[in-house]
């Protein structure tokens, strides 16, 4: 028994499948078409786990996955016309996943990220007055997972906020805090969070900052009853809440990960924010 990504090479459509060598799609419920069949072994471990590429995240994920990476596609004008390098603001995060979503700042110029690099990692690094990342993007369905890959060091952090009907937040943390109010009100439900990717209960927002501290590689679940996500940002500040100091990576995903796909986030999140990591 071994894991298979299978991708549709008209519709791009990917899906992970357990099967005994050698494969009949036709067993597995697959109908007529052309597909690409890449074996990921074994069960549970894919072969790219340790890569740690853009492309080996990306291969994995679902079609609705977008991802975001610091020096990968930077430029300093929301036009892209202007790359931008180690020192500059970033206006313009290009997206890695296919789905063509950009990242843009908000306002004025004076609300963008700089790019960073310590040793091998580039990071963008967020103040706490203005910088902020818009996109202008919806996502539709019951649930969606957002990660970043980051390091932390005690400021008051939602590391997503998304516009639906108002603004709505489903993590926030402080240190020390006994404030329950994880979300925002009327907003969605915080399902599931994972700090290095070990589940991780949190009831307030000082567990949620002490469950960030130490860490690199985070993921939550959420959903929310209107079953649209629309036009999710990164930073702010909105309350006196921004982004991490370090933000290697961001992706949003518009369905829960598989234990698969958790782990091929998780390793490569961990590389961002540690030996950095390449494209390919």
């Amino acid at each position: 028994m071994a894991d298979f990504l299978v991708t549709n090479r008209k519709t791009s459509e990917r899906q992970i499948v357990s099967a005994t060598p050698p494969v009949d799609l036709r067993d597995l419920g697959f109908g007529s078409g052309i597909y690409d069949l890449h074996r990921l072994s074994p069960v549970g471990e894919s072969l790219v786990r340790g890569n740690n590429t853009i492309a080996d995240v990306v291969a994995v994920m679902p079609s609705s996955f977008r991802l975001w990476a610091a020096g990968h596609g930077d430029f300093q004008d929301v036009a892209a016309s202007t790359p931008a390098a180690v020192g500059d603001p970033v206006g313009y995060w290009t997206e890695h996943s296919g789905n063509m979503n950009s990242a843009t700042r908000n306002g004025s110029d004076t609300s963008r990220p700089i790019l960073r690099q310590d040793g091998g990692a580039m990071y963008w690094e967020f103040d706490a007055v203005d910088d902020r990342m818009n996109t202008d993007f919806a996502i539709t369905g019951p649930s969606l997972t957002m990660g970043m890959s980051y390091g932390y060091s005690g400021r008051n952090v939602i590391p997503m906020i998304y516009v639906s009907s108002g603004t709505r937040w489903a993590f926030a943390a402080t240190v020390g805090s006994s404030n329950e109010a994880l979300t925002s009100s009327g907003g969605g439900t915080l399902r599931e969070v994972y700090i290095d990717n070990v589940q991780t209960p949190i009831a307030n927002r000082g567990e949620a900052a002490t469950a960030l501290t130490g860490g690199k590689s985070f993921m939550m679940n959420i959903s929310d009853g209107r079953n649209v996500f629309e036009a999710p940002y990164f930073g702010g500040p909105f309350s006196n809440f921004t982004m991490p100091e370090r933000v290697h990576a961001v992706f949003v995903c518009g369905e829960e990960l598989t234990d698969l796909q958790r782990g091929v986030w998780h390793d490569f999140a961990i590389a961002a924010a540690t030996t950095g990591v390449s494209a390919s």
